[in-house]
């Protein structure tokens, strides 16, 4: 069966941590500061809020842009709450579509139409 996967902004929100340090594991080992704010600081910062209960701003205001608590639906562009990707499970050339409620409704009615 191919990817499919429910993705809500708090699954994103409790792995924004994981994923920070996953993304800056070398600067944060080194401490650099060479490409903006000290990645280390964020990752403690992250680290420090309560992401079961904080809200993206909480997280966007701590790394300073919305670009990691975001789910952008791939039909409608928008910035959701909640959307189903399927496809390939997603990597740098994975075909995967991410879609909001709306959208698969959307695409759905086109099979029952």
């Amino acid at each position: 069966m191919a990817y499919q996967k429910l993705v809500t902004r708090r699954q994103i929100i409790l792995g924004v941590a994981r994923r920070w340090n996953a993304q800056y594991r070398d600067d944060i080992a080194k401490k650099s500061v060479s490409y903006g704010p000290d990645k280390g600081l964020i990752y403690k910062k992250l680290l420090r809020l309560d992401l079961s209960t904080c809200t993206a701003d909480d997280v966007d205001v701590v790394i300073g842009n919305h670009a990691w608590t975001m789910i952008i639906c791939d039909g409608c562009d928008k910035d959701v709450e909640a959307a189903v990707r399927v496809g390939d499970e997603p990597d740098y050339e994975s075909s995967t579509a991410t879609l909001c409620e709306a959208c698969l409704r959307a695409a759905l009615g086109l099979l029952v139409d």
